[in-house]
C-alpha cells in the first residue's frame, strides 16, 4: 500500500517542479492530520470528540 504510493508520488513529481512542490504540501498536510488523529487517540476525552 504504502509502496504503491510512493510509486504514485514519484510519477507525479516527475511532471514538474510545481506538480512536485503540490505533494510536498500534499504529504505534510498528510503527516500533520496523522499526527493529530495520534495525539487525539492517546486522549480518551478526544477519541471520539
Amino acid at each position: 500500500m504504502r509502496l504503491k504510493v510512493l510509486s504514485l508520488f514519484r510519477i507525479i513529481s516527475t511532471k514538474g517542479y510545481f506538480t512536485n512542490r503540490k505533494i510536498n504540501l500534499l504529504h505534510v498536510t498528510i503527516g500533520y492530520k496523522i499526527i493529530r488523529m495520534k495525539i487525539y487517540t492517546r486522549i480518551p476525552n478526544y477519541s471520539f470528540a
